[in-house]
């Protein structure tokens, strides 16, 4: 994947956890909590790949 490629997974990934926070709102407090949770880490593993293959490249050999 390209940085391109991995800021659009980002922006959708952010996305995609506003809209969940949004639609928990109407919800029981302890189901958003989990919906949170559940999230976060997908959301720092979107974080973590952006950054290292902004950082250091692609470095995947084809």
């Amino acid at each position: 994947m390209n940085i391109l490629d991995e800021e659009k997974a980002f922006d959708i990934a952010v996305r995609l956890f506003e809209a969940n926070i949004k639609a928990g709102q109407q919800q029981n407090w302890g189901d958003l909590v989990d919906m949170i949770a559940d999230m976060l880490p997908r959301l720092y593993d979107a974080v973590q790949s952006a950054w290292i293959h902004s950082t250091m490249g692609d470095t995947t050999e084809h």
